[in-house]
């Protein structure tokens, strides 16, 4: 297992490792001046070929809509390739804007029993 943490521009993320399943946090807020670096580490964690993608956004306490449609890109990257992309632990105003959206259902929740 492998693990790396940053932060930088508002935004701090750290990544675990497995096998077959990566487990990424981040912390903050995922805005315009940081929604680049958030797609990036979306995109390269489903790069490695992981079978399952955990994002936990406990600490994320605000999301743009570019920031939504980072997500919604990489659900769809990582379902192309036959993997699964699972959402973690939302904040009230993440589950508000995906609700608001209706692409609540485009993320498969990671069940609060289950340990990445």
């Amino acid at each position: 297992m492998s693990r790396s943490a940053s932060s930088d521009l508002g935004m701090s993320v750290g990544t675990f490792k497995g096998d077959r399943q990566t487990f990424m946090y981040f912390g903050g807020q995922v805005d315009k001046s940081n929604v680049g670096r958030f797609r990036k580490c979306l995109f390269q964690a489903i790069g490695q070929g992981c079978d399952e993608i955990v994002i936990d956004l406990a600490h994320v306490e605000f999301i743009t809509s570019a920031g939504l449609a980072a997500l919604i890109e990489a659900a769809r990257l990582q379902r192309a390739t036959a993997g699964s992309l699972l959402l973690r632990s939302l904040r009230p105003q993440p589950q508000h804007l995906l609700d608001l959206t209706g692409l609540a259902n485009l993320f498969e929740p990671f069940p609060a029993t289950s340990t990445a």
